[in-house]
């Protein structure tokens, strides 16, 4: 598994002219960030037609899917056509979730 922090190097690195884009994440909430997909998406990945993103995590007790779900429904989300939702489980300690977009088709 690559961290996202390494995944940004090779995004910001090679990936100008990448036009669609599948990801699939197991456990690292970190490509949850919303204001940082939208940077790569914006400066780094400017010809992007297809964002597929599906991320399977758990999360703290106090953080939902839904919540991250919401971050992910921003203006640019909206105004890009790309739509997430999500599905969850929980338990006494924690959320299990898997979060998925549902386009950026452009």
């Amino acid at each position: 598994m690559i961290h996202f922090d390494e995944f940004e190097k090779i995004i910001k690195e090679f990936f100008h002219h990448v036009q669609i884009l599948h990801l699939t994440t197991y456990y690292t909430g970190t490509y949850l960030d919303t204001q940082r997909w939208q940077k790569l998406i914006v400066y780094h990945m400017p010809y992007l037609r297809v964002f597929d993103i599906n991320c399977q995590d758990f999360l703290e007790y106090d953080i939902s899917c839904h919540d991250v779900v919401t971050e992910f429904n921003s203006s640019f989300w909206i105004k890009n056509k790309c739509f997430f939702v999500n599905q969850y489980e929980w338990n006494d300690q924690s959320f299990g979730g898997v979060i998925y977009s549902s386009g950026l088709y452009r």
